[in-house]
């Protein structure tokens, strides 16, 4: 008890000193507008409130301009706003300039994400890989990312998405509202398992299945920990409740996913116990769990267990609440405007017919032009990673009077770009006709990066389309969607995906 009451008063005494110190990185903020800090915690305060804080960052921008300096206990923070910027530092990133941040290592995601997911991903996570070493490990796992055309994949996609349907008819016959953010999550949960591990959770089917809950719970405790300075040594971490109960999820989390890992070896190599890398890769390797494993069978020593059970754990945790957040918020903001709903519905028919079980194929996927500039000004409105922020390991330059130096964190917010009247008049109304091809002309190329943008741009996002197309031209062709409370307006929760505080009710009235 002893030694751990120093260990926590030395990692208190050390963050002391950071904050009283000071810095080359401070006089550089001193120069940006911001608002007021506190002793030891900056700006904690202003954003710790998850129903206030997408409102405040909205709010920094409004009163303090396109760039706002902060701080958040110790680590210093610039904050910009204005697409300008967002392309300056995310499009040292493009292809184009590849050779130049491989030899500069410019920028990578910021440190927090290594302090809330190291533990549970693992050290060499792709959320938290820099430089070199991120572009050498997304090059590894492009193949991962490349069955979406697969029939083999719509034809998962498709069943899950039936058994989605199923579950909404039954609560809608009911006659009351049916509650659906979490039956989306359901959802998304047993279609990404199926795309990357080659077998479904049963979220949907088995309602007593403990490993939804476990991810949900282990996201939200570890998002808790980024607005708490006190508690990001991790010795204060591990002795905190908070710390406590998150460490046991955490273990269920890694233990639960070992075990597949291990099951998928024992299917495949007891049945073909001299199969070869070319075999497996022929006749296996339609999941990434099989793409691991084959890896793994060809020598690459990287591939461990463990390495394969963090990078399934990874690709989870980033595919499902993205997508089922953007489900959440799409049928909101339909339900919410029944004109755009009427066009939906117009379109569907046109693809679709009268036939409201067929599966949905590549073909008409293409044909759902109306649908994707509906996803696509939902996630407007309603990014699903609303903040992205990043850091240098160098002295960066925003422009010849703004170079930030290493150490400070630049901080993007597509909550709050997507929300700017130059480029989106009257911003916060849904209008998909947004993104009509003829309305995306001359429009700034990072006024809108829902899912990120330049080499950090999202590896699942074709996966994320097509799931939020299917599923939701499921659900449009059988129901007209409408709010239970006709003047609901969600109270958005800024955490590390953006969902509504209190879940999402509609009414579902069959077509």
């Amino acid at each position: 008890m002893a030694v751990t009451s120093i260990l926590v008063l030395v990692s208190l005494g050390v963050l002391l000193w950071q904050l009283l110190k000071k810095s080359r990185s401070d006089i550089f903020l001193q120069r940006f507008s911001g608002p007021r800090k506190l002793p030891f915690l900056g700006n904690a305060w202003f954003i710790a409130r998850p129903t206030e804080r997408l409102k405040n960052l909205q709010i920094l921008q409004q009163e303090y301009g396109n760039r706002v300096g902060m701080t958040l206990g110790s680590q210093k923070m610039l904050t910009v706003f204005h697409p300008d910027d967002v392309a300056k530092m995310l499009t040292v990133f493009h292809p184009d300039d590849v050779a130049k941040v491989l030899a500069s290592k410019e920028m990578n995601r910021s440190w927090f994400l290594e302090l809330l997911f190291t533990d549970w991903l693992g050290s060499t996570c792709l959320l938290t890989a820099k430089g070199k070493e991120y572009l050498r490990m997304r090059k590894m796992y492009l193949p991962m990312f490349s069955y979406i055309h697969s029939e083999n994949l719509e034809l998962n996609f498709n069943t899950h998405s039936k058994t989605l349907l199923s579950v909404l008819k039954k609560e809608a016959g009911k006659g009351a509202a049916v509650e659906v953010r979490w039956l989306l999550t359901l959802c998304t949960l047993d279609n990404i398992s199926q795309y990357f591990l080659g077998k479904s959770m049963g979220c949907l089917t088995k309602f007593d299945n403990e490993y939804p809950a476990a991810v949900h719970n282990e996201t939200k405790l570890i998002n808790q920990r980024i607005y708490l300075p006190w508690l990001w040594p991790k010795v204060c971490w591990n002795i905190s409740s908070i710390g406590k109960k998150e460490k046991v999820i955490r273990e269920y989390l890694q233990d639960f996913m070992d075990k597949v890992v291990q099951e998928r070896k024992s299917e495949i190599f007891t049945n073909t116990p001299d199969i070869s890398v070319e075999q497996m890769k022929d006749k296996f390797q339609k999941t990434g769990l099989d793409y691991s494993l084959s890896e793994q069978l060809g020598g690459n020593t990287e591939f461990t267990d463990r390495y394969i059970r963090d990078l399934m754990n990874s690709c989870i945790l980033a595919g499902h609440d993205t997508v089922a957040a953007g489900l959440t918020f799409a049928l909101y903001l339909l339900a919410a405007n029944p004109k755009e709903q009427a066009k939906l519905h117009a379109e569907l028919d046109e693809v679709f017919g009268n036939d409201r079980d067929r599966n949905v194929e590549s073909s008409d996927l293409t044909k759902l032009k109306f649908l994707e500039c509906c996803i696509k000004e939902t996630e407007r409105l309603y990014p699903p990673i609303p903040i992205m922020p990043r850091t240098s390991e160098n002295d960066f330059e925003l422009d010849k009077n703004c170079v930030v130096p290493k150490g400070v964190d630049i901080v993007v917010s597509p909550w709050v770009t997507h929300r700017l009247p130059e480029f989106f008049p009257e911003p916060e109304e849904f209008r998909p006709s947004r993104f009509f091809p003829e309305n995306c002309t001359g429009r700034h190329p990072y006024a809108y990066f829902a899912f990120s943008a330049g080499v950090r741009i999202c590896m699942g996002i074709k996966i994320a389309i097509v799931l939020e197309k299917i599923i939701l031209a499921d659900i449009f062709r059988n129901f007209t969607v409408e709010l239970e409370d006709p003047t609901l307006k969600v109270v958005p929760v800024g955490d590390i995906v953006v969902f509504p505080r209190d879940g999402l009710k509609v009414k579902l009235n069959p077509r």
